[in-house]
C-alpha cells in the first residue's frame, strides 16, 4: 500500500508539495497563497495548522506497520512561535514554506500518537 493511500486527505485540503516520508518523520513544501494580501503574516495560523497536521499524518503513517487506511485526527496542538514571524512577512523572498514533522510516539493499541512539527521560510526561520 502506498503511503498516500494510508491517510484520508485529498485536495483541496491537501496542498503539500515535494513530500518525503522517511523513518520517523516527513518533510514537504507548501506554496504561500497570500503573497499579495495585506495580512501581517504570510500564512494564517489555521492554514499553517492544517498543513502541519496533514504532514504529521504522513509521518505517523510512515511508522505505522498496518497495511490499511488510518485516520489521524488532530485533537490537541501546542503552538510555539517566535518574533521572526514579522521578519518572514517582511522579506517574502520565496513563494514557498518548508515543513518538517518528527514522530514522537505512536501507540496503535491506544490509537494515539504525537508529532512535533515546524514551519520555516527559505532561510530556515521559524
Amino acid at each position: 500500500m502506498k503511503i498516500e493511500d494510508k491517510i484520508c486527505v485529498r485536495k483541496p485540503y491537501y496542498a503539500l508539495e515535494e513530500l518525503e516520508v522517511f523513518e520517523g518523520g516527513a518533510k514537504a513544501e507548501v506554496r504561500i497563497e497570500n503573497l499579495e494580501s495585506s495580512e501581517s503574516t504570510i500564512i494564517s495560523m489555521s492554514e499553517a495548522g492544517r498543513h502541519l497536521a496533514i504532514l504529521g499524518s504522513y509521518a505517523l503513517a510512515g511508522v505505522n506497520d498496518l497495511d490499511e487506511m488510518c485516520y489521524y485526527l488532530t485533537n490537541k496542538a501546542y503552538v510555539l512561535s517566535s518574533d521572526s514571524v514579522a521578519l518572514i512577512a517582511g522579506k517574502r523572498k520565496s513563494t514557498k514554506l518548508y515543513l518538517e514533522a518528527k514522530v514522537i510516539s505512536l501507540d496503535l493499541r491506544k490509537k494515539s500518537g504525537s508529532v512535533e512539527t515546524r514551519i520555516m521560510d527559505v532561510n530556515g526561520i521559524e
